[in-house]
């Protein structure tokens, strides 16, 4: 072909080449799977040829071969990604933390061009600096959402995710708290009904966090002596304080004792008294002092102050959850039955990380043994 020789002429989305007049290069050109018209400068014809040949074949699998945004860092990838990531706000929060995380050592490289080593480096980086399995596991799921999701739509050429390995390890839940110390935490919330009801909620009801700040005195069935989940309290970026579905959007109605009420009018009783010093009344079971929202944050700071003066280890919210689950298991109520309770879409889940045996629970085996045994 001569520099004055015309194209080739193809069918429509083969591509063409040309020789490039006053060189001995061959420019090759063709519309990729987004559209998008790609060329390529060669040395030889040949290559020229089966660069096309290539291209046209990963269009035809519905296969990028370029990188919608080539310039991107690994943390300007992550951030769009999140961007239009359709999860809850606490899902979207961890995953945000997640990016920070990685950001001082992987976020400055080119996101299209970063290897599955430079990745795995990033975690063990992460694991020195003493996270958790956990914490990690999670990092590792979001850069595999974000690739996964771009590789889809064809925004990247390459899901370099499908060769990186997760680091070795195993999470290690936190477990239910120890009898003797529910048993001082009670003992130290009894003389404020605020704190009582808050922790015999958390101990008896088992729900989240979230959904404890979300109750309202309206979701409570006296006569029927039950209670809804309806909805939870989180701070989302732009509104603050707000009301969200509950976790999975899953509300349920679970009973309640004569006891747990009783505890519950008590603190409605005294909350009535404190009404006059509100700004707000949002019909909260236990809002802030002014009556809206309690912040996350001072509920377990709060819970974290009655445990100093319980003379007990600074426990997590959370593990009284983990607490209400176990105690019912090991007294005999059925996993179904903990299932329906606990809100929980997956069995397998709600024994593997929400009920524990405790050492009273352990101590019966022997002596339901010896009960068994038949007689010699």
């Amino acid at each position: 072909m001569s520099p004055s020789t015309p194209r080739t002429k193809r069918a429509n989305g083969e591509g063409s080449y040309y020789l490039i007049k006053g060189t001995k290069k061959y420019k090759a050109a063709i519309k990729d799977a987004t559209g998008k018209s790609r060329t390529k400068v060669f040395r030889r014809e040949i290559d020229a040829q089966e660069w096309l040949i290539e291209q046209r074949r990963s269009r035809e699998l519905g296969q990028a071969t370029y990188a919608l945004r080539p310039k991107d860092t690994v943390t300007q990838f992550l951030t769009k990604y999140l961007n239009g990531c359709q999860v809850k706000e606490s899902t979207l929060d961890s995953y945000r933390g997640s990016v920070a995380r990685l950001h001082p050592i992987i976020g400055h490289l080119n996101a299209t061009k970063i290897t599955p080593r430079a990745i795995e480096d990033a975690y063990r980086e992460l694991k020195r600096q003493g996270y958790a399995h956990g914490t990690i596991i999670l990092a590792h799921r979001v850069l595999s959402v974000a690739y996964r999701d771009a590789y889809r739509l064809n925004e990247i050429p390459v899901d370099v995710m499908e060769k990186v390995r997760s680091l070795p390890g195993k999470s290690v839940p936190k477990k239910a708290i120890p009898t003797e110390d529910v048993e001082k935490i009670y003992q130290a919330a009894a003389h404020d009904s605020y704190a009582l009801a808050r922790i015999d909620v958390g101990f008896t009801l088992g729900i989240r966090p979230g959904e404890v700040l979300g109750l309202l005195w309206d979701d409570i069935d006296w006569e029927a002596k039950e209670i809804s989940i309806e909805r939870q309290a989180q701070s989302i970026k732009g509104q603050g304080r707000t009301f969200t579905s509950v976790k999975q959007d899953d509300i349920r109605t679970i009973p309640i004792s004569d006891t747990q009420m009783e505890i519950l009018q008590r603190h409605r009783a005294n909350q009535d008294l404190e009404k006059v010093l509100w700004e707000e009344d949002l019909g909260l079971i236990f809002p802030n002092s002014v009556g809206r929202i309690l912040d996350e944050k001072k509920d377990r700071d709060r819970f974290k102050t009655l445990c100093d003066a319980a003379g007990a280890k600074r426990y997590q919210l959370y593990q009284m959850r983990k607490t209400c689950y176990s105690n019912l298991a090991t007294h005999g109520i059925d996993p179904k039955t903990l299932q329906t309770y606990s809100g929980h879409k997956q069995i397998s889940t709600l024994m593997d990380s929400y009920v524990f045996a405790s050492p009273e629970s352990l101590a019966r085996v022997p002596r339901t043994l010896d009960d068994l045994r038949p007689e010699f």
